[in-house]
């Protein structure tokens, strides 16, 4: 591990924990869907770059962090599961499952991609029989 992780794991660490406060305050509020798909895309992504022993460190804290957030929103309980919020998770799912199926980077998952190592997660180019 770099300078650079240690310092991106750093920066996440105390940003996780000035948003912990503010939920628990009751100063900030947060989406509970957003925070699971991001959870999921995080823990798909992470275990990927795991796997292939990659840069996966600071995904190790997205993922804590998405993990503490949502456990805080759900303590909170000022939540709402709406429409938007089922069809936003139901294609998180789909890329994921799509992703997986595939065997490399799935378009609807750069978002996520460009916050790690997108060479260390594309597989390379698709190959024409």
């Amino acid at each position: 591990m770099d300078i650079y992780n240690t310092i991106g794991i750093i920066i996440a660490f105390f940003l996780y924990i000035y948003l912990v406060r503010g939920i628990l305050k009751g100063n900030t509020e947060q989406n509970l869907a957003t925070w699971i798909s991001w959870g999921l895309l995080d823990i798909v992504i992470g275990v990927s770059l795991y796997v292939q022993g990659g840069n996966w460190y600071v995904l190790g804290i997205y993922i804590a962090g998405s993990v503490v957030i949502s456990s805080c929103i759900l303590r909170s309980a000022k939540f709402y599961w709406g429409p938007v919020e089922k069809i936003c998770f139901s294609l998180v799912i789909i890329s994921s499952v799509l992703w997986t199926q595939v065997g490399r980077l799935n378009p609807l998952l750069i978002g996520e991609a460009v916050r790690t190592e997108p060479k260390q997660v594309y597989r390379g180019p698709i190959k024409v029989s």
